[in-house]
């Protein structure tokens, strides 16, 4: 804020990803943007990292469709598919879901099947794709392209963030808890 010259006074709401990720990344992230919503009287606006991936994968390729792999850990990823409407908003295709590397293939359904148009690109971004080589091996038979994006990035978040406060889209604070897929 001090680079900016701005104050916490002239911010319009706190944006915070709220996973899926790392746990205590995600409490730590949850716990500060409470702190600062409910010290400056200001609401909360949540953003899932994988929207936020998907938002990136855009922001570098320009296609409308993304498949988004965080590594989960514990030899898993977190998917999720998206496809962006006509007013920048994201839709799920497939929700936040925990999937085993070597079992992609129940993603492509949604994201690939008969009532999807085969013609429209699809990007995939996220770290699974550099940890886990059979992730990486399914995207590149199943014709995606990879966007180069591997983690959410700060302007994405902002960004979505800034849709949903125009729209009144906010939470209090009490309600920006982590999301987490795995129990």
């Amino acid at each position: 804020l001090s680079e900016t010259g701005w104050s916490i006074p002239d911010l319009d709401a706190i944006v915070v990803d709220s996973g899926p990720g790392m746990f205590t990344g995600l409490r730590v992230s949850a716990a500060l943007a409470q702190g600062l919503a409910v010290a400056s009287g200001k609401p909360v606006i949540a953003i899932s990292s994988l929207e936020a991936l998907a938002e990136s994968a855009f922001t570098q390729t320009g296609l409308h469709r993304v498949l988004t792999l965080l590594d989960a850990r514990m030899n898993q990823i977190y998917a999720a598919a998206w496809s962006r409407d006509a007013n920048g908003d994201w839709q799920e295709i497939i929700s936040p879901s925990l999937v085993n590397p070597g079992e992609l293939d129940s993603l492509a359904p949604a994201l690939l099947g008969e009532n999807v148009d085969r013609s429209a690109p699809v990007a995939v971004a996220g770290t699974a794709l550099d940890e886990y080589t059979e992730a990486a091996q399914w995207c590149t038979i199943q014709g995606l392209q990879d966007s180069t994006v591997r983690y959410p990035e700060a302007s994405a978040v902002a960004a979505l963030g800034a849709r949903r406060f125009v729209r009144g889209e906010v939470q209090d604070p009490a309600e920006a808890v982590p999301v987490y897929v795995r129990d």
